[in-house]
């Protein structure tokens, strides 16, 4: 893991955190801090997957990815912020996570 970065707005209609985290096999990995399914000790918490993506599958090559920002860490965006991502190539990914949870890559420079 090169860097794990907490949204800080919520997205859409969840009050759930979300976490984002690259590493060196070239992975965005968005999680979800979302009540336990363990049915275990009350307001029990864990981390949910919720997306995923990996920049090696764009045509990159085998890149690692070295650091996240979210674009609303400072002004609200609306309900589906952008994730930047640089690679250890030089390059740099923009993407989307969109209300359905899913990670939609909007742009890759090289």
């Amino acid at each position: 893991v090169f860097d794990l970065k907490w949204c800080t707005r919520k997205i859409g209609g969840s009050d759930n955190a979300r976490l984002g985290q690259v590493d060196a096999a070239g992975q965005l990995v968005v999680y979800e801090l979302a009540d336990s399914d363990s049915g275990g000790e009350d307001g029990a918490v864990e981390l949910k997957q919720l997306a995923a993506t990996n920049i090696n599958e764009e045509g990159t090559g085998n890149v690692p990815t070295l650091s996240l920002d979210w674009n609303n860490r400072v002004v609200d965006c609306g309900p589906e912020p952008t994730i930047a991502i640089s690679h250890g190539d030089g390059g740099l990914s923009l993407h989307r996570l969109t209300s359905a949870g899913d990670l939609e890559l909007l742009v890759h420079l090289v």
